[in-house]
């Protein structure tokens, strides 16, 4: 018996030739839906999903291409976003293979590099006895972000920064920062290489001037450690802060008339027009009028700068406007305006500059002191001379012919800034004094055998149970006076102090 039906595996369904014969097998088979069904089956085995890649040079190459832009995505701070367009501009210009968009450059840096990078950081510090610890807190929004990053010298390569963890925190009391603190340090095993806490001067980390309180992070650590580590605040904050406090004891509040100004023409086109025709008119070349952020501790200097280059347009601009800021018309009205601003600016220069050195990367605890103590030397001079500018000392001689100001009273104001800017810095940056049994250790001069036997003995107080052999310390010493020897001329051409100790140090 012939069967006239058949059953079709692949649509799971009969279909009758009894009509056309061979004709109705070759027209089912052309149907659309036979045909998705047989695509669909083949595409089913799990095999299919696979596909068998080997690595060739070209796709090691382009992989090594790729990586390299997710880590020049890290060093530059770019957004993964814009790795979107880079990579299709990439495809364009040079390689129409290289992939490494978003979700990719995140992957490899997530997933390759930073695991890379930890491992690396965590075999350095095994040979690494000791470490300064530094902590600090960014507010975003609602999370707290608190990075824990360790400063330490590798022999190798010399001094080294690094983060060592990043989180989100629920709060930033003292109790919370010190418990994160240390249970990293106790996940890295690293509980017995800290020698210093460096962090802000407020009362969480230090728990005020004095430093007696002990619900604050530094104390907790000293207390969980059980031995004193150094204790090292802010010291940029520190000048920063007593700058603002010396500026409060001048007439006039310069930072409020920065700001004055800035906020004045800030978003008014129609007024910046103007003020540029009163440019033109007194022959002055127009700028930006800049602003100053008390938490930005460098912005004031060019604000203040800004503003006395425009000086003679500004006056005349605001002296003509009818309904001119009363604080405004005031400051421009009165002769002894400028003086004030000359002085800030003078003032802000010898600071600023201190700041930026003291911000630098490798800059040492002992250089800070010095450093500090170099930049209270030169505010004293400044007051024992009665030093101003040459454009300062003329306004006020002319003042001072034109009875408008008098001389006395402004050098009676001056002196009473430097007193309070001296004071604040002694009261806040006592702290940095101790370090400065290290001062060899720049080896700027030749150190003396005396000068070794007070920092071990600074270290010993602050960490009993640490072991120095005298003898070996002693051969190391003498070594480095034999490198000094040959190295010292071309240090003092400018060297940096990392280089120098790298160079002396790393030979023996």
């Amino acid at each position: 018996m012939k069967s006239e039906k058949f059953y079709v595996l692949y649509v799971n369904q009969f279909f009758s030739i009894e009509n056309g014969g061979r004709s109705d097998i070759t027209q089912h088979v052309k149907q659309k839906k036979h045909l998705l069904a047989v695509s669909s089956s083949s595409s089913n085995k799990v095999t299919n999903f696979f596909t068998n890649v080997q690595s060739t040079n070209e796709s090691k190459r382009i992989a090594a291409e790729e990586g390299l832009f997710a880590y020049h995505t890290i060093i530059h701070n770019h957004s993964f976003r814009s790795m979107d367009c880079t990579t299709s501009i990439i495809k364009k210009i040079y390689e129409k293979k290289f992939s490494c968009a978003r979700t990719k450059c995140e992957s490899i840096i997530v997933n390759v590099i930073a695991p890379f990078a930890i491992q690396q950081m965590l075999d350095e510090l095994k040979s690494v006895k000791f470490l300064t610890i530094m902590v600090d807190t960014s507010n975003h929004k609602n999370l707290k972000l608190v990075p824990i990053l360790i400063r330490y010298f590798n022999p190798q390569e010399g001094v080294k920064i690094k983060v060592l963890e990043f989180m989100n925190l629920k709060g930033e009391t003292s109790n919370i920062l010190s418990d994160y603190i240390l249970n990293v340090l106790k996940k890295y095993s690293l509980l017995n290489n800290v020698v210093a806490f460096s962090g802000d001067n407020c009362n969480t980390n230090f728990g005020g001037v004095s430093r007696k309180g002990t619900n604050n992070v530094f104390a907790i650590l000293n207390e969980k450690l059980k031995r004193n580590i150094s204790g090292i605040g802010c010291a940029a904050h520190i000048l920063h802060n007593a700058m603002h406090s010396s500026a409060d004891i001048l007439p006039t509040d310069i930072e409020l008339i920065i700001n004055k100004i800035f906020q004045y023409f800030h978003i008014y086109t129609v007024r910046i027009e103007k003020l540029k025709d009163f440019c033109d008119f007194v022959s002055i070349e127009y700028k930006n009028i800049l602003g100053s952020v008390k938490t930005r501790w460098l912005s004031l200097q060019p604000a203040v700068s800004r503003i006395i280059d425009l000086y003679p347009a500004l006056k005349s601009y605001f002296m003509s406007q009818e309904k001119c800021p009363t604080v405004l018309r005031t400051f421009f009205n009165d002769p002894i305006s400028m003086a004030w601003l000359y002085f800030v600016q003078s003032q802000l220069k010898v600071v600023c500059d201190t700041i930026k050195r003291i911000e630098g990367d490798h800059i040492s605890a002992g250089e800070v002191y010095e450093e500090i103590e170099v930049l209270c030397g030169k505010i004293k001079n400044r007051k024992n001379q009665h030093f101003f500018t040459s454009e300062l000392a003329q306004l006020i001689s002319d003042l001072e012919k034109n009875k408008l100001y008098s001389e006395k009273k402004f050098i009676e104001i001056t002196d009473e800034f430097y007193d309070t800017f001296l004071s604040y810095v002694e009261k806040w940056g006592y702290h940095f004094e101790p370090l400065k049994v290290f001062r060899w250790i720049h080896i700027l001069d030749f150190p003396i055998w005396s000068d070794i036997q007070e920092s071990f003995k600074y270290i010993i107080k602050n960490n009993p149970t640490l072991k120095f052999d005298e003898d070996e310390l002693f051969d190391e010493f003498n070594h480095v006076i034999n490198v000094m020897k040959v190295k010292m001329q071309n240090w003092k051409n400018g060297s940096k102090t990392k280089d120098r100790v790298f160079d002396g140090y790393s030979r023996y």
